[in-house]
């Protein structure tokens, strides 16, 4: 996994500073997290709509695909609320804390997803003149 550009993964690179709370498994379980909120209803729309289509044979939810492009977002989400505020201040309202990150990453703003995610998003924000 990635958290805004930093390694997490096997090789265990250090992190930077974070406010009081927040540790390495504490941005692991936010970005799990995180990606679980979308996944899961991304993947229950997609069913829905397969079968609204009467398609009887539809693409695969594309797995892998969408979770390549949730979870560096959401580690990037992760990161900004460990280096904005210590995670009990964070845990105090962590929906609204969090709301304006999430919309600037949906905007295009930092945090902004790649891939599929990226994609879709990019597809809907209108276009400038």
């Amino acid at each position: 996994m990635t958290w805004a550009g930093y390694a997490v993964a096997q090789d265990k690179a250090p992190l930077p500073p974070l406010k009081d709370g927040w540790s390495r498994l504490q941005l692991e379980t936010y970005t799990s997290g995180c990606t679980l909120t979308i996944m899961l209803p991304a993947r229950r729309d997609y069913a829905a709509a397969a079968e609204r289509s009467g398609n009887p044979s539809p693409k695969p939810f594309p797995e892998e695909q969408l979770r390549a492009s949730v979870e560096p977002m959401c580690a990037c989400l992760g990161l900004r609320a460990a280096q904005t505020w210590t995670l009990a201040e964070y845990m105090v309202d962590s929906t609204a804390k969090s709301k304006p990150f999430i919309e600037e990453a949906i905007a295009g703003g930092q945090c902004k997803p790649e891939g599929i995610l990226g994609e879709a998003l990019a597809a809907k924000r209108p276009k400038k003149a």
